[in-house]
Parts: structure tokens; C-alpha cells; sequence
């Protein structure tokens, strides 16, 4: 597991260079054979896109038992396997399924770039992976997503009425994808990956400036002030963050009739710590 961790930092920022795609590569090898030599059931999936094309992912299911309820779980950029490893395995070893997958543009899913109208393919994509699947109860599946997976996320959030419930942990709705200058509060590394993601050339923040705002759920119409969905939607984060601000977590809130808007920690991007990473898991258990 160090040894999947120093691959994984290698891998940054993820511009799709020869060394960085093999230490990215090393990285999820390594993990998955670290959880196996732990006796996990882990394993590497394909989620299969409309097109005929994949999007890579890793499946975790519980040791034991069948029909398992399941969460849908992505990061922000590719950081799933470290970050979010330690909320990952509590859920399992509550008895929860949870397919981790990167959104396009980093990490394991390099070769896609998010699409104005498609945000949410990838997400389609595994939960009608995780439907399809014997193991799981296709009737109770939820999804969490990360920082910069917020448009995809609540897209597929306000497109699939059979999830149970949504968590946007410190998801960036809105911010710097209108306001251009707030790109000076996220890490270069964090910036180059951003752009990819948008379908950009790391770097060129002309083409982020000129493309960026159309990803905003602002330029989108969907803060509105009236909700969309009843699905129990949970939206967390720290009561200062400079890119996803304590505004926006609230408005991400009021897009579900069940919407609730937490702040742990005073300030920072994402709330860390084992009080926010189990108030997430409860209310996964408790909806889904």
C-alpha cells in the first residue's frame, strides 16, 4: 500500500506523460494487490459507455454475503485510492458494495474529457454496471463524489431517480469555473488537471477561461431556488472554502427536497477528519 502511494504521487499531475501513466498504473496494481494479500475482494472492472468504450474502475465488494447494497464513489481528481481509502473499508466492512472510478480528463480515466450535455455518462455508466451485477441489490445504491466531480455529480444526481441518496462533499458547482481569478486558490497541479478534465490542454488557462463556465450549475439554471429531486441529498464541506464556497454548499443542498448542508472544520477544501468521514457514512447507511 506505500508502495502504491508513492506511485500515485509520481503519477501528478496526471498530463498523460509516458512516466506518469506507468507510475499511475503501478499505483492501482499495487493497491489491488495489496487489499487481495489482505484477503479484500477487490478487483479491476470496465464500465461500459454507450459508444463501445470503457471507463476503468475498481470494485470492492464485502468478504462475505451477496445482494450487497452499493456506493457509486469518485474523487475529485485521482486520489480515491489513498484519500478516501479509510471511509472505503468502513463501508465495506458494513456490508456496502463500492465501484470507485476517476472522473475524465485524470487519473485512470486520462483518455475522456467531461462533455457539455454528457456529464454524467460515467456515472450512467456504473450504476448501470452495479444494476446489472448478481451481487448487488440494484434497489439500494447511492453515490458520493468529490471537489471537482461536482457538475458530473449532481448532473447524474438530478438524471437517475433510483439512487437512494447523494453526497457532494466540497463539490465545485460554481466558483472559479465563473470567476477566473479564484484559480489562484487551487494548486497548479490541481489547475492543470482541472482544464484536462474540461477538454483542454493541461496549462492553458485561455481555454479555461473561455470554456469553463458553461459547467457551472449557475450558467445552467439549476440554482433556481427550487428543488428537483426528493433523493436525501447530503452537501458537506469546511465553513471557509475559497472554491466551493459555504453559498454554494448550500444552494447544492436545496437542489432535493431532502437536502441538508453540513460544515465541518473552519477552513480548507474538503472536511477532513473521522467526525465528517462517518457523518458521511452514516448517512449513506441510513438512505441507502
Amino acid at each position: 500500500m506505500k508502495a502504491s502511494t508513492m506511485y500515485l504521487i509520481a503519477s501528478y499531475p496526471n498530463l498523460k506523460r509516458p512516466n506518469e501513466l506507468l507510475a499511475l498504473e503501478n499505483a492501482v496494481n499495487n493497491y489491488v494487490k495489496a487489499l487481495k494479500l489482505a484477503g479484500d475482494n477487490v478487483s479491476l472492472v470496465k464500465l461500459p459507455l454507450s459508444g463501445g468504450d470503457t471507463v476503468p474502475g475498481i470494485l470492492h465488494l464485502p468478504k462475505q454475503g451477496g445482494q450487497f447494497p452499493a456506493v457509486i464513489w469518485s474523487g475529485g481528481v485521482d486520489k480515491t485510492l489513498i484519500e478516501h481509502h479509510e471511509s472505503v473499508s468502513k463501508l465495506i466492512a458494513k456490508g456496502y458494495a463500492v465501484l470507485t472510478f476517476d472522473m475524465p480528463g485524470g487519473g485512470l480515466d486520462y483518455k475522456h474529457a467531461l462533455t457539455v450535455g454528457e456529464l454524467d455518462v460515467s456515472h450512467q455508466a456504473a450504476f448501470k454496471y452495479l444494476a446489472a451485477n448478481p451481487d448487488i441489490d440494484n434497489d439500494r445504491i447511492g453515490v458520493l463524489g468529490s471537489s471537482g466531480s461536482g457538475p458530473a455529480l449532481l448532473d447524474f444526481a438530478l438524471k437517475q431517480p433510483k439512487l437512494k441518496a447523494v453526497v457532494a462533499r466540497c463539490s465545485l458547482v460554481d466558483g472559479p469555473l465563473r470567476n477566473y481569478g479564484l484559480l489562484d486558490f487551487i494548486p497548479s497541479m490541481s489547475v492543470d488537471a482541472l482544464i484536462a478534465r474540461l477538454g483542454g490542454d493541461p496549462g492553458d488557462k485561455t481555454y479555461y477561461k473561455n470554456n469553463a463556465a458553461q459547467y457551472s450549475l449557475v450558467t445552467r439554471g439549476y440554482f433556481d431556488g427550487v428543488a428537483k429531486i426528493d433523493t436525501p441529498l447530503l452537501a458537506i464541506n469546511t465553513n471557509k472554502d475559497p472554491v466551493a464556497m459555504p453559498e454554494d454548499v448550500k444552494k447544492t443542498a436545496a437542489l432535493s427536497s431532502q437536502g441538508k448542508a453540513v460544515f465541518f472544520g473552519k477552513a480548507g477544501h474538503c472536511p477532513e477528519g473521522e467526525e465528517a468521514s462517518d457523518y458521511i457514512i452514516n448517512f449513506l447507511t441510513q438512505n441507502i
